[in-house]
C-alpha cells in the first residue's frame, strides 16, 4: 500500500484463489503527519475523524472546524488487468489518487531482498534511514564521538576473555597479537 513506486508487477497468484477477474482491495486507516504532503496535493485529501474504533465523518460544527484525531482512509486495489491503483477515500466516500510523492514522503521503504534489509535499516550512505533523518553529517559526528570511547573498557568480562583467547591463538600462530578493540566506523579488532 505504501510502496514508494508504481512499478509493482502483479500475477494471478496475488489474487484470492487466482480469480484475477474479481480484483482485490487492501485498506488501512492511518494517522499521517501533514509534513508527508497529503494535504498539499492538487486535489485536497480531507481527513476522517477517529472515534476510537473506526473512522467517521468529522462533525466540524461541534469541533469548531477541527477534526479530533484526524486519520486518512487509504487503499490499494488490484484490477482484473493486473494493475495496482492507489487511492485515498474521502469522507464523502469518493476515491482520489494516492500519489507516489506522498507515499514516498511517508518514509516507509519497501525491502525487496535480503541484501536490502540490512542496508536500508542501517545508518550508511544512501540508506533509507539516512534519507529519513536527512542529516548528512550525523554519521561523521557519531563516529567522532564513538572514536573517543575506550571500547576495551566497555566490554563485559566474557567478551574480554574471548578476545584474550583470540589474542593467544594469534600469538601462537605468529600472527600480530597484543591487539585491542577500537571503534573505527564500527568495532574493529586491531
Amino acid at each position: 500500500m505504501l510502496n514508494p513506486t508504481n512499478a509493482s508487477a502483479l500475477s494471478d497468484a496475488d489474487y484470492w484463489q487466482r480469480r484475477f477477474e474479481d480484483g482485490f482491495e487492501i485498506g488501512a486507516v492511518m494517522s499521517l503527519p501533514l509534513s508527508c504532503g497529503i494535504a498539499e496535493q492538487r486535489k485536497a485529501a480531507w481527513p476522517w475523524e477517529w472515534d476510537g474504533k473506526a473512522p467517521k465523518v468529522p462533525d466540524l460544527e461541534v469541533n469548531n472546524g477541527q477534526a479530533n484525531d484526524p486519520v486518512f482512509c487509504l487503499r490499494v486495489c488490484g484490477t482484473p488487468d493486473f494493475e495496482l491503483q492507489y487511492e485515498i477515500c474521502q469522507p464523502d466516500e469518493t476515491f482520489d489518487h494516492f500519489p507516489v510523492s506522498v507515499r514516498r514522503n511517508i518514509g516507509l521503504v519497501r525491502l525487496s531482498g535480503d541484501d536490502r534489509n540490512d542496508r536500508d535499516l542501517r545508518l550508511i550512505q544512501g540508506s533509507a534511514l539516512e534519507r529519513l533523518l536527512s542529516d548528512r553529517t550525523l554519521r561523521s559526528r557519531l563516529g567522532n564521538k564513538l572514536g573517543q570511547t575506550d571500547v576495551q573498557a566497555e566490554l563485559k568480562d566474557d567478551a574480554k576473555s574471548a578476545l584474550g583467547e583470540l589474542d593467544k591463538r594469534f600469538a601462537k600462530r605468529a600472527l600480530p597479537h597484543a591487539l585491542a578493540l577500537v571503534w573505527s566506523a564500527g568495532p574493529v579488532f586491531h
